[in-house]
C-alpha cells in the first residue's frame, strides 16, 4: 500500500499543471486514489462471493452443464476486471487534464 501511495503521489504530482498543489496536494489525491482501488476490490469481491454462492446454490440444485459453464465464465471475467483495476491502479490521469 505504501508503494501504491508513493507511485500514485509521483504520477498526481507529474500530471498537475506546474504542481499547482504541491507535494500536500499530491498526497491527498493519491489517498483518494487508494480508497477507490481499495473500494472497487472489495465491492468486485463482494458481488463475486454472492454470484458464486448463488450459482452453487442454482448447480446443486439442477445439476446443469450449461450452469457450470457460466460460473467458470463469471470466474474469468471477475478475474480479468480485477487484474485490470489493479494493473492500472485505477488511475484517470492519462490526459493530465483535472
Amino acid at each position: 500500500m505504501k508503494f501504491i501511495l508513493t507511485k500514485n503521489v509521483r504520477l498526481v504530482k507529474l500530471n498537475m499543471s506546474g504542481n499547482k498543489f504541491g507535494e500536500r496536494g499530491a498526497r491527498y489525491c493519491a489517498i483518494a486514489i487508494n480508497v477507490v482501488v481499495v473500494v472497487v476490490v472489495v465491492v468486485v469481491v463482494v458481488v463475486v462471493v454472492v454470484v458464486v454462492v448463488v450459482v452453487v446454490v442454482v448447480v446443486v440444485a439442477v445439476r446443469a452443464v450449461v450452469v457450470v459453464v457460466v460460473l467458470l465464465l463469471l470466474v474469468v471475467i471477475v478475474v480479468v476486471v480485477v487484474v485490470v483495476v489493479l494493473k492500472s491502479e485505477f488511475i484517470p490521469l492519462r490526459t493530465g487534464n483535472w
